[in-house]
C-alpha cells in the first residue's frame, strides 16, 4: 500500500511541475492527496502517506505532512457483556451436552450394569462395549478387515452407541471452542493487555470446565438410581 501511495504522489507532483512549465494545461496551486486507509489499527500504524499537502510556489513544490487521521477503535466487549451472552450460552449448553454424552459413555464402558438397569429391553450388540466394539470388523475374529470404509477410523462411531458418544462429544466441543474464539477481540477493536487476555481465557475456560462437568455429572446421576427410565 505504501509503494502505491508513493508511486501516486510522485506522479501528481509530477504532472504539476510539467504543467508550471506550460507542457500540460493549468494544474491548481494546491492540493491534498488522501489515498483511501482501511480502518484497522495495524494498516493504520504502517500508513506514512495520508494526508498530504503538496503547495506550489515559485521555487517548486513543497509538501506537507499532516496529522495522522485518528481511529475510532472500540472497547473489546467484556465477557458477560450482554452482547456475548447468545454466544456463552450456546457454548455452553454445547459443553454440557458434550459432558453428558462422556459420562454416559463411561456408564457404558464401566458399569454397563446400571445402564442395562435403566433400558431393560436394550439391544447389547449396539450398546454393550464388550460386545458392540466388534461391529467395526467384517466378521469377527476371523476377519478383522473393516466392516465399511472407514469403520475402524473416522467412521468408527457409526458401529456402535460408545463409540457414537464418543464422536458426539467431539463434535460438541468442537462446535463450543469455535464459539468461545469468536468472542475474543474483534474487527475495530482495541487490542488487549496480555493480563486482560489471560483472564478473559481462564474466565472462559472456567465457565467450560463448569458446564462440561454439570453434563457429566448428570448423566452419572441418571445412570446412578438404576430405576428402569419412566419408572
Amino acid at each position: 500500500m505504501k509503494k502505491l501511495n508513493l508511486f501516486l504522489l510522485v506522479a501528481m507532483v509530477s504532472l504539476a511541475g510539467y504543467a508550471q512549465q506550460g507542457f500540460i494545461g493549468p494544474m491548481p496551486d494546491t492540493f491534498v492527496f488522501v489515498p483511501a486507509v482501511n480502518t484497522t489499527e495495524t494498516e493504520a500504524e504502517d500508513l506514512t502517506l495520508a494526508n498530504l499537502t503538496v503547495t506550489f510556489t515559485g521555487f517548486g513544490p513543497e509538501v506537507t505532512q499532516l496529522p495522522k487521521p485518528e481511529l475510532n477503535l472500540q472497547q473489546t466487549p467484556k465477557m458477560f457483556a450482554k452482547k456475548n451472552l447468545p454466544k456463552l450460552l450456546l457454548a455452553s449448553s454445547m459443553q454440557a451436552v458434550a459432558g453428558w454424552f462422556d459420562g454416559e459413555s463411561e456408564v457404558l464402558l464401566f458399569d454397563f450394569e446400571k445402564y442395562q438397569k435403566r433400558w431393560p429391553n436394550t439391544n447389547e450388540s449396539w450398546t454393550n462395549p464388550e460386545i458392540s466394539s466388534r461391529n467395526k470388523y467384517k466378521n469377527w475374529p476371523e476377519d478383522q478387515s473393516a466392516r465399511f470404509p472407514g469403520s475402524k477410523g473416522i467412521l468408527v462411531g457409526f458401529t456402535d452407541k460408545y463409540h457414537m458418544n464418543r464422536m458426539i462429544r467431539n463434535v460438541l466441543l468442537a462446535g463450543s471452542v469455535t464459539v468461545y474464539f469468536s468472542l475474543g477481540r474483534q474487527h475495530g477493536c482495541q487490542k488487549e493487555k496480555f493480563a486482560k487476555r489471560a483472564l478473559r481465557t481462564l474466565g472462559y475456560t472456567a465457565l467450560s470446565w463448569a458446564s462440561y462437568a454439570a453434563g457429566s455429572g448428570a448423566a452419572h446421576a441418571f445412570y446412578g438410581s438404576g430405576r428402569p427410565f419412566g419408572k
